[in-house]
């Protein structure tokens, strides 16, 4: 084997894998896209030996049929979900779809070996294993007797006249063609849909069985942008992650309801692992001690610790100067600070159960960011009801509130306190992202609570409704002056790249 795979690995452009090894854990030949081993099964090779097939041709054949998994059939979990996704429009159930997607990858990785490669083990060892096969390993076997040009063992009496036909058909698809992968396996499913229950994979790994958790998510990323792509609505793409967390790696996030607020489906975890938005870093602390900061006229209110002495002789009430104070600005530390949000959940918010709400996924992609920097994130829910979660590092336990929705019934109302008691600590700071359509009953009280905000807290204000922007204006024009608030619209997935958290000059315009 170790003479082998460097003649293999030489072939397919050196694929910087690590060494193949044997063991009997697996029941032929398996390849772990994760680690990129393969794994080969010596009582496989002895059975294809006492076949009269040479170990040197049937390792030849194994190991390359295993790296053409790794590097191309299907390649990625990506991929393999999206084949999943196409095979399950067309058929009815998760197991059909499997079946298919099972059998076009297995077919891909033998039309690659046997007739692009010239692979000369591959037919030998491929009529070895179709012996005795029937249904449509039967019928696909018969079609590699046709593209190889080598005789497989596999006859089609006037009995299989449409299994001999369907052979013909299976030869005009372009297998290997990967440019037209999709249009390909639609022919393959249309072409076979009768035959998949009979189907038999080779493999026993599971449908996911050859990927890390970390690919899997990283599949359902993808899957979940397909989706959004597409039109779908949460619900369907929350269908097909359930289907396939059935291989156990994947776990599912049901809809359920909190009070009289619904939560929606998980897509948004999956959406927001496609998008990356920076977070400039800021000062954390100040030291809290009051500072001269600016002088005003002495007043006999005015306690005579302020008196500026040196500004003018005496004591002159309305002449002489006082200090006024501010609270230190010295820096203890610079860092990127805990994250809160505020999330409208009101009714003319939309609804994220209903289709992908652009809102709701920025403020995931928001809690993700900092939650990757080892931050907090804290949510304040609010609209026709209220919801406070957190402080949380629990990345699906924050996107579970994020995800509340009022329904149809019900405003729009800000509850000031709510905030305020979140930051009972004046001396921290906090990045505070405030997601709404600023439709709110009581704007003049909200406004007033952001604006009386402690300095030191960053504040984003994004504006989701281009409808709406009176009430935007409204609170723009309000907090002109106030230097730690800046605006940016949150209409499409494009504004959510345009983000950088802390920017609240330069990016929130």
């Amino acid at each position: 084997m170790e003479r082998k795979v460097e003649e293999v690995r030489a072939r397919l452009f050196y694929p910087s894998t690590p060494a193949p090894e044997l063991t009997k854990e697996t029941p032929n030949g398996s390849a772990d896209i994760v680690s990129l081993k393969i794994q080969v099964n010596p009582d496989y090779i002895n059975m294809l030996k006492d076949n009269g097939i040479p170990e040197e041709e049937s390792l030849d054949e194994t190991l390359s049929h295993e790296y053409a998994h790794i590097t191309k059939f299907p390649g990625t979990a990506a991929k393999r979900m999206h084949q999943y996704m196409m095979a399950r429009k067309l058929l009815d159930s998760k197991d059909l779809a499997e079946s298919a997607v099972y059998a076009f990858n297995e077919s891909q990785v033998n039309i690659f070996n046997g007739v692009d490669v010239k692979n000369k083990a591959t037919p030998k060892v491929q009529k070895i294993l179709a012996r005795d096969s029937k249904g449509l390993n039967k019928i696909l076997n018969g079609l590699y007797q046709a593209l190889f040009k080598e005789d497989l063992g596999i006859k089609f009496t006037w009995r299989n006249k449409k299994e001999k036909d369907l052979v013909k058909e299976l030869k005009e698809i372009q297998f290997t063609d990967q440019n037209n992968e999709d249009t390909n396996l639609g022919k393959f499913i249309v072409a076979v849909k009768d035959h998949l229950k009979e189907y038999k994979p080779r493999t026993q790994a599971g449908f996911l069985g050859m990927f890390n958790e970390e690919q899997i998510q990283e599949g359902l990323a993808s899957l979940a942008q397909e989706c959004m792509n597409n039109g779908y609505a949460p619900n369907q793409f929350e269908q097909l992650s359930s289907e396939l967390a059935n291989e156990g790696k994947i776990i599912p996030g049901a809809g359920t309801a909190k009070a009289n607020l619904i939560v929606s489906r998980n897509i948004y975890t999956a959406l927001a692992r496609n998008y990356s938005i920076p977070i400039a870093r800021t000062k954390m602390a100040k030291n809290g001690s009051l500072i001269p900061h600016e002088q005003k006229p002495f007043s006999i209110q005015t306690p005579f610790e302020d008196l500026n002495v040196f500004s003018s002789k005496g004591i002159l009430p309305g002449i002489s100067k006082a200090w006024t104070r501010k609270e230190g600005e010295i820096i203890k530390q610079i860092g990127i600070p805990d994250s809160i949000i505020v999330q409208d959940n009101s009714p003319s918010m939309p609804s994220p159960d209903k289709e992908v709400s652009i809102p709701v996924l920025g403020s995931s992609v928001i809690a993700r960011t900092y939650l990757a920097n080892d931050k907090t994130v804290t949510v304040y829910s609010f609209g026709s009801a209220d919801h406070v979660y957190g402080p949380s590092k629990d990345e699906e336990a924050v996107n579970e509130v994020l995800r509340l929705h009022s329904g149809e019934d019900g405003g729009t109302t800000f509850n000031p306190r709510k905030l305020e008691q979140l930051l009972k600590d004046r001396s921290k700071s906090f990045d505070i992202s405030i997601v709404s359509d600023m439709e709110i009953s009581n704007l003049a009280d909200f406004i007033l609570s952001i604006k009386s905000l402690p300095f030191l807290n960053r504040i984003h204000l994004f504006y989701t409704n281009p409808g709406k922007m009176a009430y935007v204006n409204q609170a723009i024009e309000a907090t002109k002056n106030v230097s730690n608030i800046g605006y940016a619209q949150l209409f499409t997935r494009y504004d959510i790249e345009k983000i950088t958290m802390g920017e609240l000059k330069k990016s929130l315009q």
